[in-house]
């Protein structure tokens, strides 16, 4: 009704975006990169990993045909003089360990600096987290009956997982793609209940499935213990950022329980590197996933800027607390310069 009254407004919104573009073409662009696991992607929905042989690959062609820079470096410049031609941040979401087992060795061969941001309820976790888990659960052939009916948060479930599975669709299908069968539908399914969880609801109906399809809690994606985080934070290569404790959609918290996550991730990571924690990224990152109220709250914890994950470039101009970055997949060092250009055009 109110754009009804005033029909002008998206008329402006669209100058003003235009406006926004045109400023930002005239300005050094920086581009943010997200990273999770440095591991052989198998079942892997959201494309989360990259092979230890590609990253090494990704980043032999940043430190050839780029300016690797600091997150810290990036959010101090005050000006576009003030930063290198081409310059490139590499960042790490949720704390896993292959971030210190294979990452660091070959950020160190590079010589390229990093943010690892780490939520601090994953420390020492042996197993895999949720999402990798339910990955596994319903898009892993297996004998068990097609037909599982679940009970989640007092909710009665009923999924459809086909026995016959075809290995290279489900090594190729993204979760953004549309959906190729009822195992990939339960999946996205389940995921988007899952995020409305709480960690224990999310592990009784992790439970179920696993009893009725016989797989075990899997074990190959694990998270970074106590001492491997300080061995990561030890070295001049790596920054040490806050991402919550629990890794919730901080948008569906009040502000009480945003503070706590927030700043209670914070002080432990302190705590345990002796370092302080400068700079957050947001849990699962998306512009739904946050909002004013968690901006607000990121600055009054003490940070100075945060990171979200949906694609865009970086200006000096860019809100400091909303800062965009690229996911990188599984490419080859030719398929990943080209992206890298693809993005640096944005």
């Amino acid at each position: 009704m109110f754009s009804q009254q005033f029909p002008f407004r998206a008329p402006l919104r669209r100058a003003y975006r235009r406006l926004r573009r045109l400023r930002l073409a005239f300005r050094t662009k920086a581009i943010i990169l997200v990273y999770h696991r440095v591991a052989d992607p198998a079942i892997d929905p959201w494309k989360l990993g990259v092979s230890p042989e590609n990253f090494s690959r990704q980043m032999e062609v940043l430190r050839r045909e780029f300016h690797p820079i600091s997150l810290r470096q990036l959010t101090l410049a005050s000006s576009d003089r003030s930063l290198p031609p081409r310059p490139v941040v590499v960042t790490f979401d949720d704390g896993y360990a292959d971030n210190y087992l294979q990452a660091l060795p070959r950020l160190r061969a590079f010589e390229i600096p990093a943010t690892v941001f780490v939520a601090t309820g994953f420390l020492g976790v042996d197993h895999n987290l949720w999402w990798d888990d339910l990955a596994a659960l319903l898009l892993s052939p297996s004998p068990a009956p097609e037909r599982i009916h679940l009970t989640i948060a007092g909710q009665r479930i009923d999924l459809f997982l086909p026995a016959s599975v075809v290995p290279s669709q489900v090594s190729r299908w993204a979760a953004w793609e549309p959906v190729p069968g009822p195992r990939e539908a339960a999946y996205l399914e389940l995921h988007r209940r899952f995020l409305g969880l709480t960690a224990p609801q999310r592990e009784e109906a992790l439970r179920q499935i696993r009893e009725v399809r016989g797989i075990p809690k899997g074990r190959e994606h694990r998270c970074l213990t106590e001492e491997e985080l300080r061995l990561l934070a030890g070295g001049p290569e790596i920054e040490i950022g806050a991402h919550t404790v629990n890794h919730p959609v901080l948008s569906e918290l009040d502000r009480a329980e945003q503070i706590q996550e927030i700043a209670g991730g914070k002080r432990r990571l302190e705590a345990l590197t002796g370092m302080p924690v400068r700079s957050f990224a947001y849990p699962y990152g998306k512009r739904n996933h946050y909002n004013r109220a968690t901006k607000r709250a990121v600055r009054d914890c003490g940070l100075t800027c945060a990171c979200s994950n949906f694609g865009g470039p970086v200006a000096t101009v860019t809100d400091r607390f909303a800062l965009p970055r690229f996911q990188p997949m599984d490419w080859d060092g030719p398929a990943f310069r080209a992206m890298l250009q693809a993005w640096s055009r944005e």
